[in-house]
């Protein structure tokens, strides 16, 4: 639905009752969309307008949203393509060791390969410096 909505004229709001929804599930439920005012979990996860991206992900990817990262990957259920993920990581502002670390985790749980796309040249070094396996970053201009 969001890759759908990014192209087409169409909205939609979700409303959740704050009361009736415990912090965790709510963090988990926000990041999911690519419009959000909630800043519960940080950062945002969700289908990207291109087609060359099977997710994009945007905000900031910290000690603060460790918690909600690695049950977000498994909600959202991406499928690698060709053995594959790309994540359109141009709207990521920051993302530390850690969170890399748990992509790489992530993507060898899936059996494939991931592919993030980002503006911030730190990635790429992270990744070496580290040795992630299965994790390779991709500058944009």
């Amino acid at each position: 639905m969001d890759r759908y909505m990014a192209g087409h004229p169409f909205s939609a709001l979700c409303a959740y009752d704050r009361s009736a929804v415990d912090a965790e599930a709510l963090a988990q439920l926000a990041c999911l969309h690519p419009c959000t005012d909630a800043r519960t979990a940080g950062f945002r996860i969700y289908a990207p307008e291109s087609a060359r991206h099977i997710a994009a992900v945007a905000g900031e990817l910290d000690v603060s949203s460790r918690a909600v990262l690695a049950p977000a990957l498994e909600r959202i259920e991406l499928r690698p393509e060709g053995g594959e993920v790309v994540l359109d990581a141009a709207d990521v502002e920051f993302m530390d060791h850690v969170s890399l670390a748990r992509l790489g985790d992530w993507a060898a749980a899936q059996n494939a390969h991931l592919l993030i796309r980002t503006r911030w040249s730190g990635v790429a070094r992270v990744l070496r410096l580290l040795d992630i396996p299965d994790v390779r970053a991709e500058q944009l201009p």
